[in-house]
């Protein structure tokens, strides 16, 4: 049998009609029913304000408003101008005669009519409201001059002014006339007449210019126990030894400074067997592969290798012999 594939076509065009025919009818059937109004929900949140609309047509205008309360009698104004006669208005035609009315705001005056009855009298009319200010007048004259016033009182004395500045120096006097010669004065005494006292008694009062010998110094008297150094001396000295090479010597002065001086003596120290990076000073004295070093200067070099900071001074001995 021979395969032709447009029959192959219509019959799965078929196929698939028949197969979606029933949905189609049930979607029809759905759409065709009325739909059930379900049950009223719950009020949503407000949305957001939209954005201003367009500005609407110009309404009619509103009914007015009632009277206010009168206000309180504004300020006299200036006479203004008077204004124009208006027109008079036409004759209306004579209308049929009325119920006696309410009196009514007196209008404009018309032209002379026909002699009427006589009305009942009218209320009395409320006062009208206050007027608006007028405009401001023109600028009066000038009014006289008033008195001359009593005199014031003097007003307080003010603060004191900077100081001004520092004027020129003036010019050099004219030198004055030459002294007269003094007169001689008394001769001194010689050196050898001036006694010097051997030492100071703090409970005793010395005259004027009497020298005395204490705590290593000489000094002279200016009255009482009021003394004055002449000669700057020595009244105490100490030495303090370190325990090595350093001797501090310590002078206390009459005048009681003190004066230290450092003294480092460059004397033979033994140091024992030498060590390795230890720094020697000038002096010390070591022992290396049996023989006795001296240090001539600091240093941190090994002894033996020919350095000019170390110099032999005990040779290693020779061997000795073993006895038979």
């Amino acid at each position: 049998m021979k395969f032709d594939p447009e029959k192959l076509i219509e019959g799965v065009q078929d196929y698939i009609v028949r197969a979606l025919t029933p949905f189609a009818d049930r979607i029809k059937a759905l759409e065709a029913r009325e739909p059930l109004r379900g049950e009223k929900g719950e009020r949503g949140a407000d949305g957001i304000a939209g954005a201003a609309g367009d500005k609407g047509d110009k309404g009619e205008p509103g009914a007015d408003g009632k009277d206010g309360v009168d206000g309180k009698p504004g300020e006299k104004g200036d006479s203004g101008e008077d204004g124009h006669d208006g027109m008079d208005g036409k004759p209306g035609e004579k209308g049929e005669k009325g119920n006696a009315g309410e009196p009514g705001k007196d209008g404009a005056p018309g032209e002379k009519g026909d002699k009427g009855d006589a009305g009942q009298p009218g209320r009395d009319g409320q006062d009208g409201t206050a007027g608006a200010k007028g405009e401001k007048g023109d600028k009066g004259d000038p009014g006289i001059d008033g008195k001359d016033g009593a005199d014031g009182k003097p007003g307080e004395t003010g603060a004191p002014g900077k100081d001004g500045k520092d004027g020129r120096d003036g010019r050099d006097g004219k030198d004055g006339l030459p002294g007269k010669d003094g007169r001689d004065g008394a001769d001194g005494r010689d050196a050898s007449e001036i006694d010097v006292l051997g030492s100071i008694d703090p409970e005793k009062s010395y005259r004027k210019g009497v020298f005395a010998a204490d705590k290593g110094g000489l000094w002279r008297s200016k009255g009482g126990q009021d003394w004055q150094l002449v000669i700057n001396g020595v009244q105490q000295l100490s030495i303090d030894h370190d325990g090595e090479r350093g001797f501090t010597l310590r002078e206390l002065m009459a005048d009681g400074s003190v004066v230290e001086k450092a003294v480092v003596i460059p004397c033979m120290i033994y140091r024992g067997v030498y060590a390795q990076g230890k720094t020697y000073e000038r002096g010390d004295c070591v022992t290396f592969a049996g023989s006795l070093f001296h240090c001539n200067d600091k240093t941190d070099e090994r002894p033996g290798t020919g350095a000019k900071s170390w110099t032999l001074a005990v040779k290693r001995g020779a061997d000795g012999k073993d006895k038979a």
